[in-house]
């Protein structure tokens, strides 16, 4: 089944061979060793790897005509990445080139990291977090997201949502900034858009927001006690007011476009799933990924939770989400309409 594959594969990362990469680089987008997106058949994967990958099984190798996975040197998986856009040799009107605007992961969609900033970064910062090292520019403004955006629509490479993104930053400026950037996507093209950040400060920012389709204020641990070991920075911010930040995003955005990221292993997974449950009775979704230990984080030392783990938590999380009415398939825009970096998607169907 793609959907083992793809956990044995999340869980263990990928090697990939230096050489290798460069070729890939030059052709494919989505193929850096540190964050890889390819295709098993018509399924998305993307995983970042990262200090556990050295002793990964698996190895990206050149096969026949194309690529393919092997495991201890055994065929495990054909693969196909993903071409680079004819739009990433554009420049926008101020000069910047397209290819340093987005970051296309799976066909059709892209991730655009706003701003690299984040007012939680140094002593206070997510122990998970590596935003201050993304290869992205600084900052980007939200006519030059616009225009990349319309050049991918109008190539038809962005064909299917767009994802924003943003570090936290003072005085609610990133949600201001995912506001902006929204409306100036809409106002160019009707692509579906999601955004995703920090619980503003003024509730107002939701409305303002609300040009996006989709909407994600991230949870990503459950446990208060772990939370502020993993957040130090972040678990100020109390579960009563996520949930009142929630049920504003539900009057804006609606039913099954509200959705609140998960990472699973890093709490015990009893207190993982009280967080799933939590959420969906809210009517949140919660978006279940595994942990990944990316390099130059505090937690860069640690493994992702096994594919025999996530597999349980997965089956769990998805009784519980039906239990609620909710529906992860008809969200419009973001991690779960992509659904690359975790296969709870593929487990649900039975591929």
């Amino acid at each position: 089944m793609i959907a083992e594959k793809k956990m044995e594969l999340q869980s263990k990362g990928v090697r990939l061979d230096w050489n290798i990469e460069q070729k890939l680089k030059k052709k494919f987008a989505g193929a850096e060793s540190d964050y890889l997106s390819f295709f098993i058949e018509d399924v998305p994967v993307g995983l970042m790897n990262g200090l556990y990958t050295p002793a990964s099984p698996f190895e990206i190798k050149e096969h026949e005509e194309g690529y393919a996975i092997f495991k201890n040197e055994n065929l495990f998986s054909e693969i196909r990445f993903m071409k680079k856009p004819r739009f990433y040799d554009q420049k926008t009107s101020d000069g910047t080139p397209m290819e340093r605007m987005c970051k296309m992961v799976a066909p059709g969609f892209p991730i655009i990291y706003l701003h690299r900033g984040c007012a939680y970064w140094g002593p206070k910062q997510c122990k998970f977090c590596v935003v201050g090292y993304v290869d992205t520019l600084e900052e980007k403004t939200p006519e030059q997201v616009a225009e990349t955006v319309k050049a991918g629509v109008q190539e038809s490479a962005i064909k299917t949502h767009v994802a924003l993104t943003c570090g936290v930053l003072p005085q609610d400026n990133g949600s201001k900034l995912l506001a902006k950037t929204a409306k100036a996507i809409k106002e160019k093209t009707e692509i579906p858009v999601s955004v995703n950040g920090e619980p503003p400060r003024n509730l107002d920012h939701i409305n303002d927001m609300g040009r996006a389709d989709s909407i994600y204020i991230n949870l990503e641990v459950f446990d208060n006690k772990t939370r502020k070991d993993i957040m130090p920075g972040k678990c100020a911010i109390k579960l009563d007011y996520y949930d009142k930040v929630f049920k504003e995003c539900l009057e804006v955005f609606g039913e099954n476009q509200v959705g609140s990221v998960l990472l699973a292993g890093l709490e015990n997974d009893k207190s993982y799933l009280e967080g799933v449950e939590h959420l969906a009775s809210l009517g949140v979704i919660p978006v279940v990924i595994p942990f990944y230990p990316t390099a130059h984080s505090k937690l860069s030392d640690r493994s992702p939770p096994s594919h025999e783990r996530m597999l349980e938590i997965y089956l769990k999380s998805i009784d519980i989400i039906n239990d609620y009415g909710l529906n992860m398939l008809k969200t419009n825009a973001g991690f779960l309409r992509g659904g690359s970096i975790f296969a709870i998607k593929e487990v649900m169907r039975g591929v």
